[in-house]
């Protein structure tokens, strides 16, 4: 009644009257839930009457917004998170001091940006606020590279990279095993076996919102292998990954690899060294 929409008006001076049947009323309150409001607390009282005019009731308060993401509601922690089978090569040279400076920005902002993000992902769980989804990557990868003296390394494996989605953005890690090969005459070192990678990565989605996006990618890795000689194996890479319809993928990157020889072994001669890398990608998504 007239009555009734004037003191509503009087008690929410700020509030948006809509006017709908009680059997309009579900699809609504799901849409403007989805788009961030919440009702105001009180009883939402339908009228009886056969008449449009006199259904007023108070749905939402507009000064009242619920927490909301960029979420799309169909990539939300109840769907599976999508596969994709990636190839990538890279190949890597002896860079010197250009290769150090790579190395040490890419990963530094790496693992920082990465800590921010988990901090706030964290938060947003402690509130209540849901993460857009999970997702994850097999990967099959190789890198070879060759550098002054005769030196020489190879690596090859299967990488998983796996985390969450948080608006337009992807925080996870990635982790990588397989065969490497690892060649320096001129510190007498000659090595082939079992290596493994660990760190964190970022993606960030371009354009609209797609099963099979375009993103730009930071990661940081570091590792090992199963010989005393070698210590700390790290990469650290930046690139674009393109889709190409809804299932291939190609990408680019480039970066720096590190090997850091044990110092336990006395293995005279340069103990860490800094090479270049430059990469391809494609893949197919299942």
């Amino acid at each position: 009644s007239p009555e009734t929409l004037s003191a509503l008006n009087e008690q929410y001076p700020d509030a948006k009257i809509i006017h709908v049947s009680r059997e309009e009323y579900p699809a609504l309150a799901s849409w403007l839930a989805q788009n961030g409001y919440q009702t105001a607390g009180e009883q939402v009282v339908l009228s009886d009457s056969r008449d449009r005019d006199s259904r007023d009731m108070p749905v939402t308060d507009a000064r009242a917004p619920r927490a909301s993401d960029d979420c799309d509601e169909n990539q939300r922690e109840a769907q599976p998170p999508n596969v994709f089978l990636n190839i990538s090569n890279s190949t890597n040279s002896r860079g010197g001091g250009n290769s150090e400076f790579v190395f040490v920005v890419i990963g530094a902002i790496v693992v920082v940006v990465w800590t921010i993000y988990a901090v706030k992902y964290l938060v947003d769980l402690s509130v209540g606020r849901r993460s857009c989804g999970a997702w994850s990557d097999v990967a099959f990868s190789s890198s070879w590279g060759m550098a002054n003296g005769g030196a020489s390394n190879w690596f090859g494996g299967v990488r998983y990279l796996t985390g969450v989605r948080s608006g337009s953005t992807d925080l996870g890690l990635s982790g990588e095993i397989g065969q490497a090969q690892i060649h320096m005459p001129e510190e007498s070192l000659d090595v082939h076996g079992l290596y493994w990678l660990l760190g964190p990565l970022l993606r960030w989605h371009m354009g609209s919102g797609s099963g099979n996006p375009h993103y730009f990618q930071m990661e940081f890795l570091a590792g090992t292998t199963e010989h005393d000689e070698v210590g700390v194996i790290a990469q650290a890479k930046v690139g674009f990954n393109f889709a190409v319809g809804d299932n291939f993928r190609w990408g680019v990157n480039i970066g720096a690899l590190n090997i850091n020889l044990s110092e336990s072994e006395g293995v005279i001669g340069e103990r860490s060294q800094y090479h270049s890398m430059t990469g391809l990608e494609w893949g197919y998504r299942f």
